[in-house]
């Protein structure tokens, strides 16, 4: 009796043990911890002379000794784009699953066609490895969203109003000449809007107003629905409250049923959403994506007026130049008197889901 007892017990202990031994383990394994790093595979491009405009994509290829974090930044030799590819989790392998390229940008500018220097990196480790390739044909965006204005072929959208204050000093209001893109090259394409000028006792330079009619069968919410817009400035002689006032409006009256002035569907009665670009204190391009829930309704108080906020509903934009006014009889910024104002834009468009540079 005494000798079944001890079987059981040691039957029970085993049975212990058996279940508290686990098949996996938790967090990196002694050889990503201790081992030794080695390249085992170099690495290696597929297409290294990519067509993006034909929607042809770069593949990357490499393989180590451990489980690492790497990193592969590719840089355009003349437009100084960069595109960075990272790993999401550590892995021993490089390759089409977690490493491709559609020819897009992390930061503008955007790339051309050119040769672009690649280079993958390791954060805890030394090792560099470098290759390089040729764009055919730059990637491009005119299918990645709802294109508002390009200003390509030299001209605003079909039906577009300008209204710049019309005593301004050196008001510019105008697609760029070959003057203008030979100190400046466009972000995107091979014109941009110039939107600045001089007005020292106001704050309103002026404003372009693009009519839209928008695809019914949106589906995107505020949330992911993106305006995306690329702003030019320089630092000379800069004014330090200079910016863009952007309004979106969703109003079903006529877009310009009265020819004096801008266009009407922009008015404190009507369903109108704002947002700003404030300050534009920056030399060259920045690009700016801003999502639809983000814009402030113009007048919560407009009586009858149901703020409901829906993209497919959107009617036109409105791209506002405006600066503190540093003159006449009450200056708010009287150290920016006489200062010209610069806000340039470039390829302004609408996305769905995300950020036309994620």
């Amino acid at each position: 009796m005494m000798n079944y007892k001890y079987i059981l017990l040691l039957i029970l202990c085993i049975s212990c043990l058996y279940n508290c031994t686990k098949d996996t383990s938790e967090g990196p394994s002694l050889n990503d911890l201790y081992g030794d790093f080695n390249i085992t595979d170099s690495l290696f491009i597929v297409n290294n002379n990519p067509d993006f405009a034909s929607g042809e994509v770069v593949e990357f290829n490499a393989a180590f000794s451990l489980n690492v974090k790497w990193k592969i930044t590719i840089t355009g030799e003349v437009s100084g784009a960069e595109k960075i590819i990272e790993s999401t989790n550590i892995s021993s392998e490089i390759n089409s699953d977690n490493a491709s390229w559609n020819g897009n940008t992390t930061s503008i500018p955007f790339f051309q066609a050119e040769k672009c220097m690649v280079e993958l990196s390791f954060p805890e480790h030394p090792n560099l490895l470098h290759d390089s390739l040729i764009i055919q044909s730059p990637k491009s965006y005119q299918t990645d969203g709802i294109i508002i204005a390009d200003f390509e072929n030299g001209e605003l959208p079909e039906g577009s109003l300008e209204t710049p204050v019309p005593d301004g000093g050196n008001m510019t209001f105008r697609i760029s000449n070959p003057e203008d893109i030979i100190q400046d090259a466009p972000l995107e394409g091979n014109y941009y809007y110039k939107l600045g000028g001089k007005v020292n006792w106001d704050w309103s330079l002026g404003y372009i107003d693009i009519p839209l009619d928008l695809d019914p069968t949106i589906t995107s919410n505020p949330t992911n629905f993106f305006l995306n817009i690329g702003v030019l400035s320089d630092t000379e002689n800069l004014h330090m409250d200079q910016f863009l006032n952007i309004l979106v409006s969703e109003s079903d009256i006529p877009f310009n049923d009265n020819p004096a002035g801008g266009a009407d569907i922009f008015g404190d009665d009507v369903e109108v959403y704002k947002t700003q670009i404030r300050p534009v204190n920056w030399d060259g391009w920045r690009f700016f994506s801003i999502s639809y829930d983000e814009f402030e309704v113009k007048n919560p108080n407009a009586p009858g007026v149901i703020n409901d906020r829906n993209p497919q509903d959107i009617k036109g934009i409105r791209i506002a130049c405006q600066a503190c006014p540093s003159g006449g009889q009450n200056p708010v910024c009287p150290d920016e008197y006489n200062k010209e104002v610069r806000t340039d834009i470039d390829f302004v468009i609408f996305t769905e889901n995300e950020p036309l540079i994620n």
